[in-house]
């Protein structure tokens, strides 16, 4: 059976415009799902959240009781994992 062509496939979305040879791939609705999820749909991107050679310490880890709480949803493995970091929450 021929159901045409594919507009959605693993969680990616197919856009083509034929007439200018033109295919587009999508994975907002993904990406919207794990904002959602960390609850940081409101978040605003960021081209680049680390650059390289940048350093991180213990003083980047969350100081005071409302930065834990802000992060205590946020499970860091989980976020990386879902190749969402470059988002900022400020």
């Amino acid at each position: 059976m021929d159901l045409g062509e594919a507009s959605y496939v693993l969680g990616v979305e197919i856009h083509r415009k034929r007439a200018k040879g033109w295919l587009g791939l999508s994975q907002k609705a993904y990406m919207v799902k794990v904002l959602k999820k960390f609850n940081m749909l409101q978040s605003k991107g960021v081209e680049v959240p680390i650059s390289e050679g940048d350093k991180l310490s213990k003083e980047d880890c969350p100081r005071n009781d409302v930065e834990r709480v802000e992060m205590k949803d946020k499970p860091y493995a989980s976020v990386v994992d879902s190749e969402i970091i470059c988002v900022k929450t400020h």
